[in-house]
């Protein structure tokens, strides 16, 4: 199958990553499909946020992935806080 011309492929890493940097990426979460939430499930939401941290595990630079024991502990940390 001949790959479609008209999408658009994009490094979600990079991507994430800009939203991040221009403080941009919860008010982009809260702006697509999440608008009406109540302060629970925003909870969730932030939570989410703090899991995209852990996209360093997609780096190309082993150097820069943390280790998996390190993002499983993080993993907990939030999974506890949402209990």
């Amino acid at each position: 199958m001949a790959p479609r011309s008209d999408v658009r492929f994009i490094d979600i890493r990079n991507y994430v990553r800009g939203l991040q940097e221009k403080g941009e990426f919860t008010e982009t979460i809260y702006r697509v499909g999440v608008r009406d939430i109540v302060e629970a499930e925003r909870s969730q939401v932030d939570k989410f946020v703090e899991l995209t941290s852990l996209f360093r595990c997609c780096e190309k630079s082993v150097e820069n992935r943390p280790k998996m024991i390190d993002v499983a502990k993080e993993l907990k940390r939030i999974e506890r806080s949402l209990s």
